[in-house]
């Protein structure tokens, strides 16, 4: 499938500049600004961003570089590390664009301070109806699925998610609706997690669900699995340009056969899982993350398939600001020759 789309040998010298350069913040051995271990801000016990939070920890302490990751979230980990409260944390692009807009359902963020570090994965948004429901309403797009007026049994991920966040922002700023207007117009909205949401469409209890996830949802293939027919609405196009300008997402394509229901291409909403770094954290530093990441991403990926999808080509795209030990590593020689090659799905 095409996406939009290590260890370190040694870093004597990165121990070296440490014990010769240190200096103290809150207690702790400091070089250039920065504590002597890195705090990671991931996401909650049991997750996703947590597991490949303790697994990077894990990786760059072996490299040389002592971190140790933290639960958080990702609007939290986006303010901790823009207020110096934490050195990096995991969270989504969107948010950046979110938050250098203004968006007033975020908190303020320093954005001249936390910084993207790189984009990890896609993040795809996926609108999932029962065929029989998109027959009956003759529904081929998002915007006639928010048009319907009736009961609608409806679910998304809990308030405060990043796939919520997004969706909601979709909603209101591409749409001009909200969960108020549709459930107004006979919608049963609920907000569930991701198992919850799949054993309720499985049992036939759930007609559309709207979520984000990797380039791989394992409830698609599930449906197929258990022969309910289900349809993926795409996204208007006119609506993902109007999201890509104010809120720095991406147009991401569904392909054709990627699951046994898809015969078409499907054009939806697109995101990236990404990591965001204090720009006061030394370049030499900082690049020695990103060949961390980039060297153990097969090894990342016994927790998380799709930290495998981390590429070149995508790394650093985007508008928001770039960190320069990030922008070296992934513009270097050895990575513009990889740009033209495939990602692993």
């Amino acid at each position: 499938m095409r996406t939009i789309q290590v260890k370190l040998a040694a870093l004597l010298c990165f121990a070296v500049c440490m014990s010769a350069m240190g200096v103290a913040r809150g207690g702790e051995d400091a070089s250039l600004g920065y504590p002597g271990k890195l705090h990671i801000m991931a996401g909650p016990r049991g997750g996703q961003w947590n597991a490949l939070g303790n697994a990077l920890a894990e990786l760059l302490t072996e490299a040389g570089i002592p971190a140790e990751n933290r639960v958080g979230g990702g609007v939290e980990n986006l303010k901790l590390v823009g207020d110096g409260a934490a050195d990096i944390g995991f969270t989504l692009h969107s948010f950046l664009g979110a938050a250098g807009a203004g968006e007033k359902e975020l908190p303020e963020v320093n954005l001249d301070n936390a910084v993207l570090l790189a984009n990890l994965y896609p993040q795809v948004l996926y609108i999932i109806v029962r065929k029989d429901v998109a027959r009956e309403h003759n529904i081929t797009y998002l915007g006639d699925l928010l048009k319907i007026s009736g009961k609608l049994r409806f679910s998304t991920l809990p308030k405060g998610t990043g796939s919520e966040f997004i969706f909601n922002m979709l909603l209101k700023s591409a749409y001009q609706t909200d969960y108020d207007q549709l459930a107004s117009q006979g919608w049963d909205i609920n907000f569930q997690s991701y198992a919850e949401i799949s054993r309720l469409f499985l049992a036939e209890e759930l007609d559309v669900c709207a979520y984000t996830a990797g380039p791989g949802t394992y409830l698609i293939p599930a449906l197929e699995k258990n022969n309910l027919d289900a349809v993926l609405l795409p996204v208007e196009e006119e609506m993902l340009d109007l999201m890509t300008h104010q809120f720095m997402t991406i147009t991401y394509i569904i392909e054709k056969d990627d699951y046994q229901s898809v015969t078409e291409d499907i054009v939806t909403l697109g995101d990236y899982s990404c990591l965001v770094v204090q720009s006061a954290i030394p370049e030499d530093v900082v690049y020695n993350i990103n060949k961390v990441l980039w060297e153990n991403r097969m090894e990342m990926g016994k927790v998380s398939e799709d930290i495998e999808n981390i590429h070149p080509r995508f790394a650093i795209a985007g508008q928001s600001k770039v960190h320069p030990g990030s922008l070296r590593f992934w513009t270097s020689p050895e990575m513009e020759a990889m740009k033209s090659r495939r990602t692993r799905r």
